[in-house]
């Protein structure tokens, strides 16, 4: 797809606006209006709104909870400025899923946000709802979107973020998909976003080899990421984190560098979804060189690396 020509106008990026009374209805009753007419489009299993006793213990960030020094300057502060419209193009099973949710909750905190989850074929997994704790998102402001095609994900999406409810849409799209979106539909979910001040998150994956150029937004994202590498964190036999390897191709903030790699580590030891854990951002370290696309265990050159994780 032919990247399309940016919109004339730029999406605030200021402080995010203290909710009101009256805008807490207002979004609150968006929500619910958003949530009948996806039960009326695809049936009452088309949308589940999480409440706790899931399988796992929420672990919601709190505003008190302080990011590292490190952190890149992409990352969003909670109530602090966000970008409106974000792409990370990655492969199957890197870790992506886990940025997305953790991104998702350091911008959102106690906003509502949604997972648009589409029939994938090929896909290796499903959303996992634990995970989405793990990441500090909570259960009861959580929803999740299950289109019974993958062509109504897009009008999923459009009707998630015109109701002005949601903090974060989280839509996962194949790399086959992505490269389909007309101009003018991108076009129309950025203007969306932008009036609506919902972020729309979008994760591109797909086999490693076909993620070249792809990309869902074009020039519309304020904010594209494309993971380029994974090394998996271990630790006496359980898996402990990931570090990945990111291109950054496009940001609204000037960076020193336009790859990076960050850290993220889960207390409490634990990814088997029943050991009540938190995963986090802990590091980000600048790159100059490419990472390439192989996913692999690395134990022996993140022994400095799992010192400083002992330490978070």
């Amino acid at each position: 797809m032919t990247p399309p020509t940016p919109l004339a106008f730029s999406p605030p990026h200021g402080d995010e606006p203290v909710p009101t009374p009256d805008r807490a209805m207002r979004n609150a009753r968006g929500v619910d209006e958003a949530i009948a007419e996806i039960r009326r489009r695809f049936g009452f299993r088309g949308i589940t709104r999480l409440g706790h006793g899931i399988g796992a213990e929420s672990a919601a960030r709190t505003d008190g909870d302080a990011l590292p020094d490190d952190t890149p300057r992409w990352w969003p502060r909670p109530h602090g400025a966000r970008d409106r419209l974000v792409e990370v193009v990655a492969p199957h099973s890197s870790g992506a899923l886990s940025l997305a949710l953790l991104w998702s909750a350091s911008a959102a905190p106690g906003e509502m946000v949604a997972i648009v989850e589409p029939p994938m074929r090929g896909h290796p997994g499903r959303f996992y709802p634990p995970a989405a704790l793990f990441c500090g998102l909570d259960a009861e402001n959580l929803v999740v979107v299950s289109p019974p095609r993958l062509v109504d994900s897009l009008d999923a999406a459009a009707l998630l973020t015109r109701c002005e409810g949601f903090g974060v849409v989280l839509l996962r799209l194949p790399h086959t998909a992505a490269r389909r979106i007309p101009s003018a539909e991108a076009g129309k979910l950025a203007l969306l976003s932008a009036r609506a001040g919902t972020t729309l998150f979008t994760l591109i994956q797909g086999e490693s080899g076909a993620l070249a150029d792809a990309t869902a937004f074009g020039g519309f994202v304020d904010l594209r990421l494309r993971v380029e590498g994974t090394h998996w964190l271990w630790e006496d036999g359980d898996l402990t984190g990931a570090r990945l390897s990111l291109a950054i191709e496009k940001s609204r903030m000037p960076l020193a560098s336009p790859r990076q790699e960050i850290v993220l580590h889960l207390e409490g030891r634990k990814w088997d979804g029943r050991t009540p854990g938190r995963l986090r951002l802990v590091a980000a370290l600048l790159t100059g060189e490419r990472a390439g696309n192989a996913t692999h265990r690395d134990r022996s050159s993140d022994r400095a690396l799992q010192r400083r994780l002992a330490l978070a």
